[in-house]
C-alpha cells in the first residue's frame, strides 16, 4: 500500500508533464471537479501499472512457502513472463495502438463538425487502453483455467467485475463491454480446447 500510494503521489505531482507522454492534443474539461477526479483516476490507474510487479513478488513471496518445487518454479515462470509480456504489450499499445486510434478518431472533423475532447474522456480512454492490455494477457490464462469443470460462471462474474471498473457508470457501456469479452474468452477457449485434442 505505502509504494502504489508514493506512486500515486509521484504521478500526481508531475501530472501534467506524464500526461503529455501520451497525449499532445488539446483537451479541454467542463465540470468544476472534473479535473482534479480525471488526473486523481490517472495517478491511480498509473501507480497500479507502476507497481504491479512488486505487489506480485509480494503474492508470489507469500504463496511461495507452501508450495511444491515444481509449483514454485511455475509460479516464478509465471510472473515474470505476465510482467514482461504486460509491459510489452503497454509500449505495444501506447506507441502504436493509441496513436492510431487517435487518429482514426480524430477523422471525423469536417467543416461541420469541430473535436472538443475533454480530460475526463481521454484519461478513460488511456485505462481502457491499459484494460486491453491487461485482458490480452488474462484470457489465455483463463482458457487453462476452464478446463476444470465448474469454473465458467465465476469467469463471467470475473470479466463483468473488470469490465464493470473500467467503463462509465451505466447499464449500456457494461454490457457492450462485457459481451465481447467473453466472446473474446470463448473464442480464445475454443481454440485452446482445439490445440490440446490436435496436439499442437
Amino acid at each position: 500500500m505505502f509504494s502504489f500510494l508514493l506512486s500515486a503521489l509521484i504521478v500526481w505531482h508531475f501530472r501534467e508533464e506524464w500526461l503529455q507522454l501520451f497525449c499532445t492534443l488539446p483537451l479541454i474539461y467542463i465540470h468544476l471537479y472534473e479535473a482534479f477526479f480525471s488526473f486523481l483516476e490517472l495517478s491511480l490507474t498509473s501507480a497500479f501499472v507502476v507497481t504491479t510487479p512488486y505487489i506480485l513478488y509480494h503474492i508470489l513471496s507469500f504463496l511461495t512457502p507452501g508450495l511444491y518445487k515444481y509449483e514454485f518454479s511455475n509460479f516464478i515462470s509465471f510472473g515474470f513472463t505476465f510482467t514482461f509480456l504486460f509491459f510489452s504489450l503497454l509500449i505495444l499499445y501506447f506507441v502504436y495502438l493509441l496513436p492510431t486510434l487517435v487518429t482514426f478518431f480524430s477523422g471525423f472533423q469536417s467543416g461541420l463538425l469541430t473535436q472538443s475532447i475533454t480530460l475526463k474522456d481521454y484519461i478513460q480512454f488511456i485505462t481502457l487502453i491499459i484494460s486491453l492490455a491487461f485482458f490480452t494477457l488474462i484470457l489465455p490464462f483463463l482458457t487453462f483455467v476452464i478446463r476444470v469443470q465448474g469454473y465458467r460462471k465465476f469467469i463471467y462474474m470475473f470479466l463483468s467485475l473488470m469490465s464493470a471498473l473500467v467503463t462509465p457508470p451505466d447499464v449500456f457501456s457494461l454490457i457492450v463491454t462485457t459481451i465481447p469479452t467473453i466472446i473474446l474468452f470463448e473464442i480464445a477457449t475454443f481454440v485452446s480446447l482445439i490445440n490440446r485434442d490436435t496436439g499442437t
